[in-house]
């Protein structure tokens, strides 16, 4: 019995001792269980900062610091340096490869959470943009400088011709008379400021007609090209309208003398009836340069300045002798062939339908270049008022302030 009872007693001793065992074991379990609560909590904030916007400055200024200073938080929240290898530095350390993924084409895009790294495109950078509450990563090919001049050199020609034209019409006049060329004076203001009212049609053209040939959206495409053009016949008419019932009224506003005041009103009023077809123009090459090519503006100007340069070379200083007027139909004869043409390629590459836009199709014409429109207006503003200064001082003061304009009016254009 004795034996019995100390067989138990130690049994219960062994027993005891392990549930205190237990217990005390316990207690590390559950410290490790926080602590990987704790770094799954770290991952999920350390995948929400992968899939957020990335600066692209701060990213590069971030990833030349992290050279000399063993590594920094892509947000500059202190170095990493040989700190020891934690949930922290883990989470820097994940930060930082998906920073560098943004500035390395060769690396794996970001991936936000059970998505699969595609592979890279050679020679095409990866940036995350936010549209409202949805982020997307954009590739976009590298540009050479060949292809930026490839590009650019025939849009600059474009922008060129009708300034180059203004300044063939001056040296053209101005060969016949100083008269005549005082009465160009304050018609090239007028115009100019006109062409800068109207400068929202290009804006607004080339930025709709790029987001639909990048969603390759072929109807939303033709829907644009067509409300631009009958937007602008529309306005187009109207400019004509005004400008020639109200000829008198703004020439006096530009202070003409008496004695130009004919010859300026004859100008203004032959030049005024393609204010539909300059328009046209302006949408034709919006359009075209939106669908990034810049050689069919170019081809088209080159051809309208050379036939504009021909009439006037005949109209003016030939037979005709018909000085002024002949400048007017000159240029508005080259507008009129130069509009027909974008007319006819736009319409066999795309299903035109002229009708009335919707409010809504028009408000992203009249709103999308407010402020460069403002800009311009206010520029031409100043040159306007230079020219009605000009103009109330002698004929031949306004004959040299023409003169001086058209060649500043193709020089700003380099600017």
């Amino acid at each position: 019995l004795l034996s019995k009872t100390t067989t138990t007693t130690t049994t219960t001793k062994r027993v005891t001792k392990v549930e205190i065992m237990g217990a005390g074991d316990s207690k590390p379990t559950s410290a490790s269980s926080s602590e990987q609560q704790q770094q799954q909590i770290l991952l999920q904030q350390q995948k929400q900062k992968q899939n957020r916007p990335i600066d692209v400055a701060e990213a590069m200024r971030v990833g030349d610091k992290s050279k000399d200073a063993g590594g920094l938080h892509p947000r500059g929240h202190g170095a990493m340096g040989k700190q020891p290898l934690n949930s922290s530095n883990a989470l820097n350390s994940g930060n930082e490869t998906a920073l560098s993924s943004t500035r390395d084409p060769k690396s794996p895009k970001m991936m936000g959470s059970g998505q699969k790294s595609p592979r890279p495109i050679a020679g095409t950078s990866s940036l995350v943009v936010q549209n409202g509450r949805k982020e997307k990563e954009i590739d976009f090919p590298a540009l050479t400088l060949r292809q930026v001049v490839k590009f650019a050199v025939p849009a600059l020609g474009a922008v060129l011709c009708d300034p180059v034209m203004t300044l063939v019409d001056t040296a053209c006049v101005g060969r016949i008379s100083a008269t005549y060329l005082a009465a160009l004076g304050p018609n090239t203001s007028i115009f100019g400021f006109v062409a800068m009212i109207f400068q929202f049609l290009t804006i607004a053209t080339t930025g709709m007609v790029s987001r639909n040939m990048d969603a390759k959206d072929a109807k939303g495409l033709a829907m644009v090209i067509s409300d631009a053009l009958t937007i602008a016949i529309v306005m187009g008419v109207l400019a004509a309208f005004g400008m020639i019932v109200f000829a008198v009224p703004l020439l006096d506003l530009m202070q003409t003398q008496p004695h130009v005041m004919q010859p300026a009103v004859t100008y203004l009023r032959t030049r005024a009836f393609t204010m539909p077809c300059f328009l046209i123009t302006l949408v034709g090459t919006a359009t075209c340069l939106g669908q990034r090519d810049s050689q069919s503006p170019m081809k088209i100007f080159a051809f309208a300045g050379g036939l504009n340069l021909v009439l006037d070379l005949y109209l003016v200083i030939g037979p005709p002798k018909m000085g002024i007027a002949g400048a007017a139909i000159a240029t508005a004869i080259s507008q009129t062939f130069g509009a027909l043409i974008f007319l006819r390629k736009l319409s066999r590459n795309h299903n035109l339908m002229f009708r009335m836009p919707t409010r809504a199709r028009s408000k992203p014409f009249i709103t999308a270049g407010g402020v460069l429109s403002v800009r311009s207006v206010c520029i031409m503003l100043f040159y306007s008022y230079a020219a009605a200064l000009a103009s109330t001082i002698n004929v031949v003061t306004i004959a040299a302030h023409q003169v001086v304009a058209g060649i500043v009016f193709v020089a700003q254009v380099f600017s």
